[in-house]
Protein backbone atom coordinates (compact mmCIF):
# COMPACT_ATOMS: atom_id res chain seq x y z
CA UNK A 1 0.00 0.00 0.00
CA UNK A 2 1.66 3.24 -0.99
CA UNK A 3 0.09 6.38 -1.22
CA UNK A 4 0.27 9.98 0.49
CA UNK A 5 -2.42 11.44 2.80
CA UNK A 6 -2.65 15.14 3.78
CA UNK A 7 -5.30 17.76 4.96
CA UNK A 8 -7.90 19.09 2.56
CA UNK A 9 -7.01 22.47 4.05
CA UNK A 10 -5.28 23.70 7.23
CA UNK A 11 -8.44 24.85 8.79
CA UNK A 12 -10.52 21.95 8.10
CA UNK A 13 -11.00 18.89 10.55
CA UNK A 14 -12.53 16.48 7.93
CA UNK A 15 -11.43 15.57 4.71
CA UNK A 16 -8.59 14.00 2.89
CA UNK A 17 -6.32 14.35 -0.29
CA UNK A 18 -5.03 11.70 -1.79
CA UNK A 19 -2.25 11.61 -4.09
CA UNK A 20 -0.09 9.11 -5.34
CA UNK A 21 -2.38 6.30 -5.80
CA UNK A 22 -1.45 3.71 -8.51
CA UNK A 23 -4.45 2.69 -10.18
CA UNK A 24 -3.03 -1.27 -10.12
CA UNK A 25 -2.71 -0.82 -6.16
CA UNK A 26 -6.16 -0.41 -5.79
CA UNK A 27 -6.84 -4.28 -6.16
CA UNK A 28 -4.31 -4.98 -2.96
CA UNK A 29 -5.69 -6.25 0.18
CA UNK A 30 -4.22 -3.64 2.35
CA UNK A 31 -4.90 -0.52 -0.04
CA UNK A 32 -8.33 -2.02 -0.12
CA UNK A 33 -8.57 -2.04 3.23
CA UNK A 34 -6.79 1.37 3.79
CA UNK A 35 -9.47 3.17 1.66
CA UNK A 36 -12.55 2.46 3.31
CA UNK A 37 -10.72 3.22 6.84
CA UNK A 38 -9.47 6.66 5.65
CA UNK A 39 -13.10 7.35 4.37
CA UNK A 40 -14.44 6.58 7.91
CA UNK A 41 -11.85 8.71 9.85
CA UNK A 42 -11.76 11.80 7.37
CA UNK A 43 -15.62 11.76 6.53
CA UNK A 44 -14.41 12.84 2.99
CA UNK A 45 -11.16 11.61 0.40
CA UNK A 46 -10.58 13.83 -2.83
CA UNK A 47 -8.33 12.02 -5.49
CA UNK A 48 -5.86 13.47 -6.99
CA UNK A 49 -3.62 12.26 -9.93
CA UNK A 50 -5.78 9.33 -10.43
CA UNK A 51 -6.93 7.75 -13.82
CA UNK A 52 -10.60 8.93 -14.76
CA UNK A 53 -11.20 6.01 -16.64
CA UNK A 54 -14.60 3.82 -16.38
CA UNK A 55 -12.80 0.49 -15.46
CA UNK A 56 -10.58 3.10 -12.41
CA UNK A 57 -13.61 3.90 -11.12
CA UNK A 58 -15.29 0.84 -10.49
CA UNK A 59 -11.93 -0.24 -8.77
CA UNK A 60 -12.45 2.39 -6.48
CA UNK A 61 -15.69 1.92 -5.91
CA UNK A 62 -15.62 -1.73 -4.84
CA UNK A 63 -12.78 -1.10 -2.42
CA UNK A 64 -15.79 0.77 -0.64
CA UNK A 65 -18.44 -1.98 -0.95
CA UNK A 66 -20.67 -3.34 -3.41
CA UNK A 67 -21.59 -0.34 -6.30
CA UNK A 68 -25.43 -0.06 -6.28
CA UNK A 69 -27.32 0.01 -9.93
CA UNK A 70 -29.86 3.12 -9.95
CA UNK A 71 -32.60 2.78 -12.01
CA UNK A 72 -31.94 5.52 -13.88
CA UNK A 73 -32.27 6.32 -17.88
CA UNK A 74 -29.21 7.76 -19.35
CA UNK A 75 -26.83 8.18 -22.13
CA UNK A 76 -24.56 5.64 -23.43
CA UNK A 77 -21.24 6.36 -22.01
CA UNK A 78 -18.40 6.47 -24.32
CA UNK A 79 -16.66 3.69 -22.23
CA UNK A 80 -17.73 0.26 -21.70
CA UNK A 81 -18.14 0.04 -18.20
CA UNK A 82 -22.25 -0.13 -17.79
CA UNK A 83 -21.93 0.12 -13.90
CA UNK A 84 -21.19 4.04 -14.06
CA UNK A 85 -23.68 6.74 -15.42
CA UNK A 86 -23.38 10.17 -16.54
CA UNK A 87 -25.76 12.45 -14.74
CA UNK A 88 -26.57 15.95 -16.75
Amino acid sequence: MVFAVSRLRDDLEFGALLTDLDAAAIGDPATRQALPDLWIDKGLIVFRGMPDDGDTQIALSHAFGKPARLPLKFAARQDTVDELVDIY
